[in-house]
């Protein structure tokens, strides 16, 4: 019972629904850049238009619980994520392209800052009831 209070549902389900989609993404990120040899910044952006899309519509309906959707609940989210991109863009560009750290690694601690930047916007501002 004190277990159920002190751990967030809402914060679980995001997780298993990121830690699912992110290892996915990384695992296909690395491909991308390493197989393919497109640039990390290409490869980034395009992953993250398709787990946008994908975490949207996971994230509204199982881990929020939000049946119903709004123009406004889908304007909130793609304000969130469209900064989030630019923050993943913008740390990569710096750590990559001026500091010369390996963007694979950059990427991996990038997702970790995002998990909680995403689930807090998520929580009290995209999917707020």
């Amino acid at each position: 019972m004190i277990l159920n209070k002190l751990i967030d549902k809402e914060f679980v389900k995001f997780i298993i629904t990121g830690v699912i989609s992110n290892t996915i993404s990384f695992l296909i990120f690395m491909f991308v850049i390493y197989v393919l040899d497109i640039g990390h910044k290409t490869a980034a952006s395009i992953l993250f238009m398709v787990g946008m899309t994908l975490n949207y519509l996971v994230n509204k309906k199982w881990t929020f619980n939000k049946l119903d959707s709004t123009h406004r609940m889908l304007e909130k989210y793609l304000l969130t994520y469209f900064l989030g991109y630019f923050l993943n863009i913008g740390i990569l560009y710096f750590f990559v392209d001026y500091l010369n750290y390996e963007a694979g690694w950059v990427q991996f601690f990038v997702i970790g800052f995002l998990v909680i930047y995403y689930f807090l916007l998520n929580k009290y501002f995209v999917f707020r009831t």
